[in-house]
C-alpha cells in the first residue's frame, strides 16, 4: 500500500506517468459508453450548424436518410420541442419502413380492426399500444378500450387529452354517464375543449335533457373555432329543441335563418327550410330581411353560384341604399358570368348610381370596375374607357386601380389610339411599380412589338424593363422577359447571345414553362445542348436530404396541440393528424404576400407528409412554393419540391395513361392544375372530378371510348374521370400532331376554339400562347407544362417537354 501511494508522490516516475496515461484513457472511455447508453445507444453524433446560431445533436448514422432505426426512434416528441424551436432534424417515425406493422394504418382505414389486434397480441411499444386502442374503438369493445387506456397514457403522455376523450366516449357507450361527464369537463379545460361540450351534448341527448343540451349547445355556438359545418347542424338542433320545449318562434327561425344564409346550396340549407315548411307552412326565405338575403346572396357569389344568386334576390323586401347597391352589383356580376351582357350592363349602371351614394368604397369601385369590363367584352370601347378612368382616377390607391388602367390601355387599343394606349401604360407602370399587375403592365407595351414582327424596338424595351425589374419568387415574369429576349436575339441570328439569354432563363427561372421553352429553343440552335445544360444544373447538390430545416422556430410551437399533431404523425394517424390540425386553427391566407409565419407553415407541411396527410402538406407547400422556386429542386430544396408536386393517384394515373399511350407526368401534371387532387372538386361552369370534366363532354366521350358513363355523379370516381381524361388527350395529340402547346390549350378551352385561334394567329407557338386573349387559357398552358415539367425532373428523368414552334 505505501509502495502505491509513493508512486503518486513522485510524478516523475516513468511507472506512474504511465499508470496516470492509460487510466485517464480508460476512465475517458467509460463516461463516453456511458453518455451513449443514457442517449439510446445512439453511435455517433454531428452537429450540423444553422444559421450561423444554432447547433443540435443529429446521429449521423440515419438521421438525414429518413431511415431511422426502432431503437432511435424511442425519443419523446417532447425532446423535438425546445421553447419555441422544433428541431425538425430529430423527427422520426415510431416505426422503420421496413417493419411489418407498418400496414396497420392502412387496416385500420380497411376497418380490418380484428386482424389488427391479432398482429399486435403481446406487443407493448408506443405504435402497438397505440393502435391497439385505435382497434378497440373501431369494433366497439368499450370495456377492453377503458383497461387499455391507462397503459397508453403512460406510453404516449402527450396524448393523454385525446385518450381521456376516448375514455369519455367508452363511458358514454357503457351508460356510465357520470364518469362519461366528469371526464367531458376535464377536456373542457384543455385544448380540445370544443371536444369535450360536444361530448357533453351528446350525453344530455342521450338522457333526454333538453334543457342542458341546449345550454351547452349555446356555448358551443359562441365558440369561434367551430367551423361553420358544425354551426349549422349545431342551429338545426338548436330549432328542434327550443320547438319541442315551446320556445318563442323568433329565436327558431333565427337558427333556421342562419343555417339558409351561411351555408347556401348545401343539404343542411334545404333541411333549414324543410323544417320551416313542416312547422310554418312557409318557405324559410319567406322570414328572410333583405339584409338576410343580400348576405347568402354574397356567399353564393363567392362560389359563383349564380343563378342561385338571381334567384335569391328576386323579391329582396324593403332595403336601403347600402342594400341596393349591393344586390344591383350582385345580380350584375351573376348576369355578367352568365354572359347575358346587356341585362348586366343595365344592373351595373344602376350598382354604379346607388353606390356613389353610400359610404361602400369596395362596391364603388367594384361596379366601376366590372361596369368597365363588361362594355369591354361588348366591344363598347368608348363606355369601357369612362369607367376604368373613374375606376383609376376616383380611387388611385385601391388594388383595382393598376387594374383598371391596363383594361383602359386596352380600350384605347380597341378605339385605335395606340399611342395614348402606350402613354397610360408608361404612365401606369411609373405611378404603381408594387402593383400586382406592375408585370403585366410592362409586358403589355412589349407584346405589340413581338406580335408586329417589330424586333429591335421589341429587344430595346425587353431591356428597359429587364433593368427596373428585380427577380421575385414566383419567377414566371421574370423567366419570360429573359426568354424573350433570347427569341428575339435567336429571330435576329444572334446565336451567341440568344443561348445566353436562354441559359439565364434556365438557371434563374427554375421548373417553369419559360425554363422549359428555353431548353427546347438550345435543342434547336445545337441539337443536345439543352439535356446537356439541364443536366449540369441539376448536378449542383447530391444531398437529397429529408430534412431541409433542421430547426424552425415560432411561437407557435409552444402549443400543446402542436405537439400531439408531431405525435399523431408519428404515428401514422392521418384521420387524428387532421382533426388536430383544425382543432389548432390554423387558416392559411388566400395570397401569398399575407403569409408572415412561414416558418410555421412550412413545418406544418412537413409534418403533414411526414403523417402521410399529403393532400392538405401539397396545398400548404403549392402556397409557399415561391419561397424556394429560386433554386432548382436539389439538396435540401428536394423535399419542398416533392411535398409541393405529390403523386396522389399514382397508380390509377399510370394505368389510364398507359392504357392511351399518354405520358403519366402531363396527366399529374393536368390534374394537379385542374383539381388540386381532389375527386369531389366541383367548377362554376359544372366541370367534376381530378381532370374537370364537364358532364356533357364526359358523355360524349365515354361514347367514343367505350367506356360505361350513367351521370355526372361517376366523374367523382377517380378511375372513371381520368380514363376520360386520358382518351380525350391522346385524341388531342392526334389531331394536333404532337403539339404539346395546342394539346393542352383544347383540353381547357376546346378543340374548336384553339383550332380557330390558331389557323388565324399563323405564328409560331411560344408568340401564340402570349397573344391568347383568353387569358385563363394562357395562364392554364403555363400551369400545366410547368407542373409536367417538375414532375419530370422530380422523377429524377432530368428531361423537359417537347414545345415545338411551329
Amino acid at each position: 500500500m505505501n509502495l502505491f501511494f509513493n508512486l503518486f508522490k513522485n510524478p516523475e516516475n516513468k511507472i506512474t506517468r504511465l499508470f496516470l496515461y492509460y487510466s485517464t484513457f480508460f476512465l475517458i472511455y467509460l463516461g463516453i459508453s456511458a453518455k451513449f447508453e443514457n442517449n439510446d445507444k445512439q453511435q455517433y453524433y454531428s452537429r450540423i450548424q444553422w444559421n450561423k446560431k444554432e447547433t443540435i445533436p443529429i446521429s449521423s448514422k440515419s438521421s438525414l436518410s429518413g431511415n431511422r432505426s426502432e431503437l432511435l426512434c424511442k425519443v419523446s416528441t417532447e425532446d423535438f420541442f425546445r421553447q419555441n424551436r422544433f428541431y425538425f432534424s430529430k423527427f422520426c417515425h415510431y416505426l422503420t419502413s421496413k417493419n411489418k406493422l407498418n400496414k396497420i394504418p392502412r387496416l385500420t382505414r380497411e376497418k380490418k380492426f380484428e386482424e389488427i389486434i391479432t398482429l399486435l397480441k403481446g406487443k407493448t411499444d408506443h405504435f402497438s399500444v397505440y393502435w391497439r386502442v385505435q382497434a378497440l374503438l373501431g369494433l366497439k369493445k368499450w370495456k377492453q378500450l377503458l383497461r387499455e387506456i391507462p397503459q397508453a397514457k403512460k406510453k404516449l403522455p402527450l396524448l393523454s387529452d385525446y385518450l381521456t376523450l376516448l375514455a369519455a366516449r367508452a363511458n358514454l357507450a357503457e351508460n356510465n354517464f357520470e364518469n362519461s361527464i366528469i371526464l367531458s369537463k376535464i377536456i373542457m379545460k384543455t385544448e380540445r375543449s370544443i371536444l369535450g361540450i360536444k361530448n357533453l351534448i351528446k350525453i344530455f341527448k342521450k338522457q333526454n335533457k333538453l334543457s342542458s343540451e341546449l345550454k351547452y349547445l349555446e356555448t358551443l355556438l359562441k365558440n369561434s373555432k367551430v367551423n361553420d359545418s358544425s354551426k349549422a347542424e349545431l342551429h338545426l338542433r338548436a330549432a328542434s329543441i327550443k320547438k319541442k320545449l315551446d320556445k318563442e318562434n323568433k329565436t327558431i327561425i333565427q337558427h333556421l335563418l342562419w343555417v339558409w344564409i351561411n351555408k347556401p346550396g348545401s343539404s343542411l340549407s334545404k333541411r333549414a327550410h324543410q323544417l320551416s315548411r313542416k312547422w310554418y307552412k312557409k318557405g324559410i326565405a319567406i322570414f328572410a330581411s333583405c339584409q338576410n338575403k343580400t348576405k347568402r346572396a354574397e356567399f353564393l357569389s363567392k362560389f359563383y353560384l349564380n343563378r342561385k344568386v338571381l334567384r335569391t334576390l328576386r323579391f329582396p323586401g324593403k332595403c336601403n341604399l347600402a342594400q341596393k347597391c349591393k344586390i344591383n352589383y350582385l345580380k350584375g356580376r351573376a348576369l355578367f358570368y352568365l354572359k347575358k351582357r346587356r341585362k348586366a350592363a343595365r344592373y351595373l349602371a344602376k350598382a354604379i348610381y346607388k353606390c356613389e351614394k353610400t359610404k361602400l368604397k369596395k362596391y364603388r369601385v367594384k361596379a366601376k370596375y366590372l361596369g368597365g369590363k363588361n362594355a369591354l367584352f361588348r366591344a363598347h370601347y368608348k363606355t369601357a374607357l369612362s369607367l376604368f378612368k373613374r375606376a383609376y382616377l376616383e380611387h388611385p390607391n385601391d388594388s383595382y386601380a393598376d387594374d383598371a388602367i391596363l383594361k383602359a390601355s386596352k380600350a384605347l387599343f380597341g378605339l385605335k389610339k395606340i399611342s395614348s394606349a402606350k402613354n397610360l401604360l408608361d404612365a401606369a407602370a411609373k405611378k404603381y411599380p408594387k402593383g400586382d399587375m406592375h408585370d403585366k403592365i410592362l409586358w403589355n407595351k412589349v407584346l405589340p412589338q413581338l406580335t408586329s414582327g417589330k424586333w429591335i424596338a421589341a429587344e430595346k424595351m425587353l431591356a428597359d424593363i429587364r433593368k427596373s425589374s428585380v427577380p421575385e419568387a414566383p419567377l414566371n415574369n421574370w423567366g419570360r422577359i429573359i426568354y424573350w429576349q433570347g427569341r428575339v436575339a435567336m429571330i435576329q441570328n444572334k446565336t451567341e447571345k440568344a443561348v445566353k439569354f436562354f441559359r439565364q432563363t434556365i438557371a434563374t427561372a427554375p421548373v417553369t414553362y419559360y425554363a422549359a421553352q428555353a431548353l427546347n429553343r438550345m435543342e434547336d440552335i445545337q441539337k443536345g445542348s439543352g439535356e446537356k445544360f439541364l443536366k449540369k444544373i441539376l448536378k449542383q447538390s447530391n444531398n437529397n436530404s429529408s430534412h431541409p430545416f433542421p430547426v424552425l422556430k415560432s411561437d407557435f410551437f409552444k402549443k400543446k396541440l402542436f405537439k400531439q399533431m408531431v405525435e399523431f404523425a408519428r404515428l401514422q394517424d392521418r384521420e387524428n393528424l387532421l382533426k388536430t390540425y383544425k382543432l389548432l386553427d390554423l387558416k392559411l391566407p388566400e395570397s401569398n404576400n399575407e403569409i408572415k409565419d412561414k416558418t410555421l407553415w412550412k413545418a406544418v407541411s412537413l409534418i403533414l407528409e411526414k403523417g402521410k396527410a399529403e393532400l392538405l402538406a401539397f396545398r400548404i407547400m403549392g402556397k409557399i412554393l415561391y419561397l424556394h422556386s429560386s433554386a432548382w429542386p436539389t439538396g435540401f430544396n428536394l423535399k419542398l419540391w416533392k411535398i409541393a408536386y405529390p403523386k396522389l393517384y399514382e397508380d390509377k394515373i399510370s394505368k389510364a395513361a398507359g392504357n392511351y399511350k399518354i405520358q403519366p407526368n402531363l396527366l399529374t401534371g393536368l390534374v394537379r392544375e385542374e383539381s388540386g387532387f381532389s375527386p369531389q372538386v366541383r367548377s362554376s361552369a359544372g366541370a367534376m372530378g381530378l381532370a374537370q370534366i364537364m358532364p356533357s363532354t364526359a358523355k360524349y366521350l365515354a361514347r367514343l371510348a367505350k367506356l360505361k358513363y350513367k351521370n355526372r355523379h361517376q366523374l367523382q370516381k377517380p378511375q372513371l374521370n381520368l380514363k376520360l381524361a386520358a382518351f380525350y388527350l391522346k385524341r388531342l395529340e392526334k389531331l394536333f400532331k404532337g403539339k404539346t402547346i395546342l394539346q393542352v390549350g383544347a383540353y381547357n378551352a376546346g378543340e374548336g376554339t384553339i383550332m380557330k385561334k390558331h389557323k388565324k394567329f399563323r405564328g409560331q407557338l411560344d408568340l401564340f400562347v402570349e397573344a391568347l386573349t383568353i387569358s385563363e387559357t394562357r395562364n392554364y398552358i403555363k400551369r400545366v407544362i410547368s407542373s409536367y415539367f417538375a414532375y419530370n425532373i422530380l422523377e429524377g428523368k432530368k428531361t423537359f417537354p417537347s414545345l415545338p414552334l411551329n
